[in-house]
């Protein structure tokens, strides 16, 4: 991904300006909008836009779900545990992909591995994913460590 745009006055470099309407997903999705795959990357504002696809994602327990991370961001909106809990909704197993495309198992009920979440000055991209996905062999295979 290349590109970038905000929403946010104070992250903006001042390189060009549309105004956009911006609408709740759950708000223009029919009602009984079912995902297997959801993918967040919205410059910073991916848990606003989990909270306006909350029906959905409700309804889409067995989605696989990836997102941009960036805690300096996200710090604005509320703390990083409580926002992600808004895409994980129940039990799913965290993964940081990395930029080889190797998987790192992230502990999102581990206190200190959540502060080292919350100190990170990087954007990266997380998989959430049920413990019962489909995929979970490819995804195994794909680790960087095996799945305890």
């Amino acid at each position: 991904n290349m590109g970038a745009g905000t929403i946010s006055p104070h992250l903006a470099h001042g390189v060009h300006k549309v105004n956009v309407e911006v609408v709740r997903g759950d708000d223009v999705l029919p009602a009984d909008t079912v995902f297997n795959v959801m993918k967040f990357d919205v410059e910073g504002f991916e848990p606003d836009a989990a909270e306006g696809l909350k029906g959905a994602i409700e309804r889409s327990p067995h989605a696989a779900i990836v997102l941009e991370v960036w805690a300096p961001a996200w710090r604005e909106i509320g703390d990083l545990a409580d926002l992600l809990a808004r895409f994980t909704l129940g039990s799913k197993l965290a993964f940081e992909i990395g930029h080889d495309g190797f998987l790192q198992r992230l502990r999102l009920d581990d206190p200190q591995a959540m502060d080292a979440l919350r100190d990170r000055s990087d954007p990266f991209y997380m998989l959430l994913v049920p413990e019962d996905h489909w995929a979970i062999d490819f995804i195994s295979s794909k680790l960087r460590r095996a799945i305890k």
